[in-house]
């Protein structure tokens, strides 16, 4: 087995003059992953592969501080303070007199202009405790921040185990009723390089339910069974083999952008939401989470127009497993509650398992 590893190093620069700085968490079992204090953003996740005798990587990033400045993928970042699409202007929010960010109009884009993944973290040290190897960010949010009332201070706590199961630990603490929901925005590539699209991963989901949507995207507020549809992954499959078949929303998403629902349970147990895998490779990934809902999004707006990008991606070259709470949940009395407050902390896990 490997020995734990952390390290720090500089990595750019922002406009303000403030440094970018990369950190190096090394499980015991060989997972390595590199991560930024700018948007908390996953740089790298290498895996030691059996079949080429190499650690190879295993999502989609760029060695170019300027590129996520400049990107719009929200590629590797934590989502903040709310992931997905919200209905800006009939969020409860009157109270306040506050309106969110239209940042992607008609909607409210995971977080506005400036959300979560466009700010720096506090990171601290690594510590270990037993097989597992861990690493701590904090981040500010003053009231009033892309027009989300109270004060927020959201805590993620980063470990690797040494069964190569890495765990993001969710947590955003406020001074007033508030809407939170946190997720992470990895997008996977199991090949071991940007070249091939993912379209022959196999992809399995444990849900055959999404919140449904109309012809912008916005969500409905019904709950639709998607059972043997192109949207029904109970069963692997690949996502050339969705996007053959079709279905109606396509139209709208151009391609895979749903939001999977999963039956209640208590909310501190993880549940196996998704599984991807690639022969080529041998790798697969299974998601886990304490989330209600995860929305799958096949990457289809990945695009090679970006600057600073070292690698020029195109669409489906990273497949997005999003844990969440449902998209424009305010909006829905009947979705599970995003409603955080000063007695009630948004407390959620992710974990992602590699294996060969």
């Amino acid at each position: 087995m490997s020995q734990p590893f952390f390290s720090k190093e500089r990595f750019g620069v922002l406009p303000s003059g403030d440094p970018i700085s990369r950190y190096w968490l090394r499980g015991k079992g060989g997972l390595t992953l590199s991560f930024l204090d700018y948007g908390l953003t996953f740089v790298t996740l290498m895996m030691p592969c059996n079949k080429s005798n190499k650690p190879i990587n295993l999502i989609l990033g760029d060695e170019n501080s300027q590129f996520y400045q400049q990107q719009p993928f929200y590629m590797g970042a934590i989502i903040g303070r709310y992931c997905n699409r919200l209905s800006p202007r009939i969020l409860p929010y009157s109270a306040d007199g506050l309106t969110l960010t239209e940042n992607a109009p008609p909607f409210h884009l995971h977080g506005g202009e400036q959300g979560f993944d466009k700010k720096r973290w506090s990171v601290s040290s690594a510590s270990a405790v037993g097989d597992e190897v861990a690493v701590t960010a904090t981040l500010f949010s003053e009231h009033g921040d892309e027009g989300y009332p109270g004060n927020v201070t959201t805590t993620v706590t980063i470990t690797i185990d040494a069964d190569n199961r890495l765990r993001l630990d969710l947590l955003a603490e406020t001074d007033r009723p508030t809407w939170i929901s946190l997720t992470h925005h990895a997008y996977f590539n199991l090949s071991g390089s940007p070249t091939p699209v993912t379209e022959d991963h196999l992809i399995q989901i444990n849900s055959t339910r999404v919140t449904a949507i109309d012809a912008q995207q916005r969500t409905t507020g019904v709950i639709d069974d998607v059972a043997n549809t192109a949207l029904d992954f109970k069963m692997a499959k690949t996502l050339a083999t969705a996007l053959q078949v079709g279905d109606p929303s396509f139209a709208t998403t151009g391609g895979m952008d749903h939001n999977y629902v999963f039956k209640s349970h208590p909310t501190d147990q993880l549940r196996l939401m998704a599984t991807l895998t690639c022969a080529a490779t041998g790798m697969s990934l299974s998601v886990s989470a304490t989330h209600p809902g995860m929305q799958f999004y096949s990457g289809q707006y990945l695009h090679a127009d970006v600057p600073a990008a070292q690698h020029r991606y195109a669409p489906h070259s990273g497949l997005c497993f999003e844990p969440q709470y449902f998209p424009d949940s305010p909006c829905h009395p009947h979705f599970p509650s995003s409603l955080v407050t000063p007695t009630r902390a948004f407390k959620e896990t992710i974990q992602y398992a590699i294996s060969q």
